[in-house]
């Protein structure tokens, strides 16, 4: 399935309608790219900018919109040569080849297809998900979407590879520091965010509780001790 230069045929199902989950499942002739039924093919910021632009894209993704939840951490290597594009990813196994004409024509079936499905959905529903396919079948039309939805993912791509290089510069005592840092405030946080002071309380409450049991116990135990003990002649 995987050698370099055949031509493979790309195929994407719609599933989760009227779910309200809008779920992409991808196939390269005919086998499966994704492992389970919570991850979905990304299509905004993978496949519809793949189409005209060569880059780095996750390809797959969990149902949440992040890679990494569903275990996804290598991007795909999407090139361009003439009408074919290609997709390179070692650690999933994926080297395939496609005629970009029906590529785009899947693509942009696919997004016909949801906005097709989602005239019919409830106001409430159109109006309160945040899911990223969903987001983009409602888009006027994918020529319009392309260009915003590919420049934010670049952009915050950039930004992410320029935190990691001054991080990186950085020496290692301060990269210490600013860990400790981090988890400090991350305790502050928890400590002190408004939705978690009533637990907080109801824990101090429990541990005053338990404690005035133990000790109540104890000393019961000490006076039940010193009653039974015999008197000296």
């Amino acid at each position: 399935m995987n050698a370099p230069d055949a031509i493979r045929v790309l195929e994407l199902r719609l599933s989760g309608v009227g779910e309200g989950k809008y779920n992409v499942e991808g196939l390269v002739d005919g086998q499966p790219l994704i492992r389970r039924e919570d991850e979905e093919i990304d299509v905004p910021f993978g496949l519809l900018p793949s189409i005209d632009h060569d880059g780095d894209y996750f390809m797959a993704t969990c149902e949440c919109g992040d890679p990494g939840c569903a275990g996804y951490f290598d991007p795909v290597l999407v090139t361009h040569e003439g009408e074919l594009i290609h997709w390179t990813c070692e650690p999933l196994g994926w080297r395939f080849t496609f005629e970009r004409e029906p590529y785009s024509a899947e693509v942009r079936r696919l997004i016909d297809e949801g906005r097709r499905h989602l005239r019919n959905e409830s106001f409430w529903f159109k109006r309160d998900t945040g899911h990223q396919n969903i987001d983009l079948f409602r888009s006027e039309s994918y020529e319009q979407s392309l260009p915003f939805y590919w420049k934010n993912d670049q952009k915050n791509r950039a930004e992410e590879r320029v935190r990691n290089e001054l991080w990186k510069k950085q020496p290692e005592e301060l990269r210490r520091r600013f860990r400790w840092k981090n988890l400090l405030r991350l305790l502050l946080y928890l400590a002190f965010t408004p939705i978690l002071i009533p637990i907080w309380a109801l824990l101090f409450l429990w541990g005053a509780v338990v404690t005035l049991m133990a000790q109540r116990a104890a000393r019961k135990r000490r006076d039940s001790g010193k009653s039974g003990a015999r008197p000296k002649r």
